[in-house]
């Protein structure tokens, strides 16, 4: 298989230098095959919240392992197969990788139970001015109630769920909750949530680039409020 890595700086990711990697196991480190130079690597344009990577980070937010999402995964351990699973998009398009040297400070993050609750009152204060219809709203916060403390005892966050979220355009409610480790109605409900409507003809469920978009701004506003908090 051939696989093209584009790489760049941290400080400018711009401008990439592409080549590209004859690749016959998948089961080999992600790093080996970007090339990268340099102490800190991130893959930001692959995981819209890619504030979660700032500089200094060491972790990808998720990642896809033989069928179910690890959250927090070191880098260093990250494998071809497992990114390019949770980037099938890569195949044809490629891998993205921006290397350089950590910040001084590092990037520092809130605690996950914290970000939770800012993300509910964000929400409820914030989502109809960033597009999200007050019966999303509705459904949302609830389902977000139920679930907080699930995922804030695995240090997950809520720009990572959302980031996961919106990364596919059609997907399968089944899929997903396994992915997730949550019941079917739990996710069928964040997903209706995040903007996904249910093609009567397939059973999946589809999400269109404009409410992609909604969510992404989302993440752009949850990145600036966790930075104020800290």
């Amino acid at each position: 298989m051939i696989l093209k890595i584009y790489r760049s700086s941290v400080m400018n990711n711009d401008n990439y230098t592409a080549f590209e990697e004859e690749i016959e196991n998948t089961d080999i480190p992600l790093l080996s095959v970007c090339h990268v130079v340099g102490m800190v690597n991130t893959f930001i344009r692959h995981y819209p919240g890619g504030f979660l990577q700032m500089m200094g980070d060491d972790e990808l937010p998720y990642l896809l392992i033989d069928g179910k999402l690890e959250w927090n995964v070191l880098i260093e351990t990250a494998t071809v197969r497992d990114f390019l699973a949770t980037h099938p998009q890569c195949y044809k398009e490629g891998i993205y990788v921006e290397s350089g040297y950590p910040a001084a400070g590092g990037p520092g993050r809130i605690l996950a139970v914290t970000a939770w609750e800012l993300f509910c009152i964000f929400l409820q204060s914030r989502g109809i001015e960033l597009g999200f219809p007050i019966e999303a709203i509705g459904l949302l916060v609830p389902t977000i109630l139920e679930i907080k403390d699930y995922f804030a005892k695995k240090n997950v966050r809520p720009v990572q769920l959302t980031d996961r979220l919106v990364q596919l355009s059609e997907v399968g409610a089944l899929e997903m909750a396994e992915q997730l480790g949550l019941d079917v109605p739990t996710t069928i409900r964040l997903l209706i949530g995040f903007g996904y409507k249910r093609d009567e003809k397939s059973g999946k469920f589809i999400l269109k680039e404009n409410e992609r978009q909604k969510a992404l701004n989302l993440l752009c506003e949850l990145e600036a409020q966790e930075k104020d908090v800290k």
